[in-house]
């Protein structure tokens, strides 16, 4: 059996829109599993899987709702990006040494090592973009 640690919830509570997309589990090994569907409605498809060694994390669906913000290290360090659930396609937004996922006041945070001291870097959904406290 699979755990789901995708637990992105809407600031009212509900399911947010990520979760109706997206879903992220961890399997017996350690692996990490990220399906996707490309409505509420429709069939969830493989989308990544990478093995213990790694950190996969969903932080948000992106603007236009075609694709997502996620945390990985496949390509080390570990970098926050938007990937395309179409093409597979990323764009870059922040990468640090160490970079791991917090939570902060119910919402997402990124702390890493950037020029030699620790950062913190919050998720603001509204802008969709990470701001540097």
């Amino acid at each position: 059996m699979a755990l789901v640690v995708s637990a992105v919830l809407a600031q009212d509570g509900g399911v947010s829109d990520v979760q109706e997309r997206a879903s992220l589990t961890v399997q017996k090994d350690g692996a990490r599993v990220l399906k996707v569907r490309d409505s509420a409605k429709a069939k969830w498809r493989p989308f990544m899987q990478v093995s213990a060694d790694f950190t996969l994390e969903v932080i948000d669906l992106t603007d236009d709702k075609e694709g997502l913000v996620l945390l990985h290290n496949i390509n080390a360090p570990a970098h926050a990006v938007e990937k395309n659930l179409k093409s597979g396609s990323e764009r870059e937004l922040l990468t640090a040494d160490g970079l791991r996922v917090t939570d902060v006041d119910g919402g997402v945070a990124l702390t890493g090592v950037q020029d030699g001291g620790t950062m913190v870097w919050v998720y603001d959904r509204k802008a969709k973009r990470f701001i540097a406290q």
